[in-house]
């Protein structure tokens, strides 16, 4: 059986203070690096891709920059909403 632990989960069914802090610093790094990936900030989005197509196996060499940049907006924006959504439970 799990134990809920004190600190983590508050009463209410809400977080702490410093789990919520954990969770905006999150969102801020997973936020940034997408946000840089969608402008292709000193073409991080080709350098992404080749990373990802020497580590990775399958369908990594057929995807085209614009797929990395568009995939970066998306992780930026659902970065945006759970920031929005943790500042609300403050």
């Amino acid at each position: 059986m799990n134990k809920i632990e004190p600190e983590i989960f508050l009463a209410d069914g809400g977080a702490s203070l410093s789990g919520t802090l954990t969770s905006i610093a999150f969102f801020l790094i997973f936020g940034g690096f997408g946000f840089a990936l969608a402008i292709n900030l000193r073409q991080i989005a080709e350098r992404f891709l080749d990373l990802t197509s020497k580590m990775l196996f399958g369908f990594a060499e057929g995807v085209d920059v614009r797929v990395a940049r568009f995939v970066g907006a998306c992780a930026a924006l659902l970065s945006l909403v759970g920031i929005v959504l943790e500042i609300s439970t403050l």
